[in-house]
């Protein structure tokens, strides 16, 4: 049957194991021009490895291990260059201010410089050539998707809003036509159709789809269950819509989910593993007492600022919801003017008037986080997890949101999920996507996913993205 275009991790594995060999490659020409010869076990030298490690991290940094179809073709190619050209220069600098070239002998600044062109231009053109590659596979995937219309509106406006491409082709229940939001148009290379109703899957089934997407819940008929498992068996992929959303967006959704779901999905490990939650307790101590030290000149300079700027506190208390639906106060440094919520709470948002000049920065750059630090050594909060919403706000949420008091079963974090996936939230519309990608940690909890939330979170405090 049908082929479908390759994972966000097989893209990002691809990416990855390229720059390794492409790192392996260049240093090979370097070093046998500079010996003469090839020399295999300088690739292993501790410089070599140092060297890689910075190119590895400054393309991570730049968001260069992420492809789209929707991207265009020189995009990521010249952002590489310009990634490479800013690694290079600290491998320099690191080098000469270390007196590793001298020390060295054989690495020089040929060797250097040599290396790092032949790596620019070998991760520019992985890059280019994957990406048209992806660009290809993308536009050619067709999608068979069986559902109602009351899953198919989110799953399509989602859609609509992400930067996928290919075919969308929608059965619905015998009799009803689909019904597609005018909005929900997407972007170039994504189309959706209403291909036929529920009684025709067994007939198109036969075309070549990249897969069947079932988002009809448990309301599928038996008969129609009974074709699927025919189908299956004859080797198409069917794929339910919260797998997908999983596999494709990381996060599950919750307008689709079910309380059955929740009770015999795999995953939520840490929920019954002391052990694990006791590990992640270990490293909240740890981490927050590291990072206090590490930023404490920052924090320093930050009270100067706000104190000099605005009259009021320096430290902004704030009552939040925490584990178990717990009320505890919650510590910042004040970002906002000391009456910024005379009139009463209000939720946070992109442009706010009320927003200091230097709240603005400290904001972005999440300094004003910092002092949360302190309730994680208390125990109220942790390192990473959801983040503490007021309870002003909750009860509202609560009633809009399905399972929205499921965020509250983890103590909740200074970064999390959420804060390094989605923009800043400033609705409830926004806090659904955001309770989205939290219950997705909370169901695939692992020390990788920690990881990848801490090199995400270094990344939005460079650049000032997320919220």
């Amino acid at each position: 049957m049908g082929t479908h275009p390759p994972s966000d991790r097989s893209r990002k594995g691809l990416l990855f194991l390229g720059d390794l060999l492409g790192i392996a490659v260049a240093y090979s020409i370097a070093y046998s021009l500079r010996l003469g010869h090839f020399d295999a076990t300088t690739l292993f030298s501790g410089l070599v490895l140092s060297f890689a490690t910075v190119n590895l991290f400054c393309l991570y940094l730049l968001d260069l291990y992420s492809l789209d179809p929707q991207t265009p073709l020189w995009k990521k190619p010249l952002q590489t260059l310009g990634a490479v050209f800013i690694s290079g220069c600290v491998i320099v600098l690191l080098a000469y201010s270390s007196g590793a070239v001298e020390f060295s002998g054989i690495i020089g600044r040929g060797v250097l410089i040599g290396a790092q062109v032949v790596f620019a231009f070998w991760a520019a053109t992985h890059r280019f050539w994957l990406s048209k590659w992806l660009r290809k596979w993308s536009k050619r995937s067709r999608w068979l998707v069986v559902g109602t219309n009351d899953n198919l509106g989110p799953f399509i406006k989602d859609l609509s809003n992400s930067q996928l491409a290919g075919l969308f082709s929608c059965l619905t229940p015998d009799g009803q036509p689909l019904i597609i939001d005018e909005k929900a148009k997407g972007p170039p290379g994504l189309s959706f159709e209403h291909k036929g109703f529920w009684r025709d899957l067994l007939r198109l089934a036969n075309e070549p789809w990249s897969g069947i997407i079932v988002c009809a819940g448990n309301n599928l008929p038996e008969d129609l269950v009974e074709i699927m498992m025919e189908i299956r068996l004859r080797g198409v992929r069917v794929i339910d819509l919260a797998d997908f959303y999983e596999q494709t967006w990381f996060k599950v959704p919750v307008f689709y989910l079910q309380r059955s779901w929740f009770a015999m999905a795999q995953g939520f490990q840490l929920l019954h593993n002391p052990i694990g939650l006791r590990f992640k307790r270990i490293f909240d101590v740890a981490g927050a007492l590291l990072l206090l030290i590490l930023s404490s000149p920052l924090l320093l300079i930050a009270a100067i600022l706000v104190k000099l700027e605005s009259p009021g506190p320096l430290i902004f208390k704030q009552t939040r919801v925490g584990e178990n639906g717990k009320l505890f106060t919650v510590y910042k440094i004040r970002s906002m003017r000391a009456d910024a919520e005379k009139d009463g709470a209000q939720w946070a948002k992109v442009g706010d008037s009320r927003v200091t000049r230097i709240g603005a920065f400290i904001r972005a750059t999440r300094i004003d986080e910092l002092p949360q630090l302190f309730n994680v050594l208390r125990g109220e909060m942790s390192f990473i997890g959801p983040r503490p919403e007021r309870p002003e706000f909750t009860g509202t949420l609560e009633q809009e949101i399905p399972f929205y008091n499921l965020r509250h079963i983890l103590r909740p974090g200074v970064t999390g999920w959420a804060q390094v996936m989605y923009p800043y939230g400033a609705n409830v519309e926004d806090a659904q996507q955001k309770l989205q990608f939290e219950l997705y940690y909370i169901k695939n909890y692992s020390l990788l996913l920690d990881a990848a939330i801490v090199l995400k979170t270094i990344r939005v405090v460079l650049f000032g993205k997320g919220r």
